[in-house]
């Protein structure tokens, strides 16, 4: 279960709930496997002008140890989504210094490496296709374009 205040552990037998991550956690994805967790902040209460620079946090299930924390500098990432093989991690990254357009931006999870980027804003998730080699990004609110943005991303 996730919560802003962090991640909570349900025991079914005794109805319990442990904290496994005390950070926020506004946004969870899990590889088709379940082998990894990306776990995702949201903007500070204040809104997107608040200076904070923050990252998105990858765990290996079951054990939830920390293996990597995605961040850029003077961005916030938020909505991080992992392909379904768990080889891609793809979020919205708020640029800090011009409060213009947000990215979307697509690591690799082994080597932390950004392998595509694409500007973009008004995007109310991030979903990757089964093969994982093509994104799908629904628009909120009024637009002139099509409702949903299909990415192809590089071969590698």
């Amino acid at each position: 279960m996730r919560r802003n205040q962090g991640v909570l552990r349900f025991d079914p037998k005794s109805n319990k709930t442990t904290t496994v991550i005390p950070d926020d956690a506004f946004h969870l994805s899990a590889d088709a496997d379940e082998k990894l967790l990306a776990v995702s902040r949201w903007f500070p209460t204040g809104g997107r002008n608040t200076q904070e620079e923050f990252g998105i946090r990858l765990y290996k299930l079951p054990s939830m140890k920390l293996t990597t924390t995605f961040a850029i500098e003077k961005h916030q990432l938020v909505t991080g989504t992992l392909s379904p093989d768990g080889r891609l991690l793809a979020c919205e990254a708020s640029d800090l210094k011009s409060h213009g357009p947000h990215s979307i931006i697509v690591f690799d999870t082994a080597t932390g490496e950004q392998v595509a980027r694409r500007k973009g804003f008004g995007f109310v998730e991030i979903v990757f296709s089964p093969k994982g080699d093509m994104l799908f990004l629904p628009h909120k609110g009024y637009m002139e374009g099509e409702p949903v943005a299909v990415w192809k991303l590089p071969e590698r």
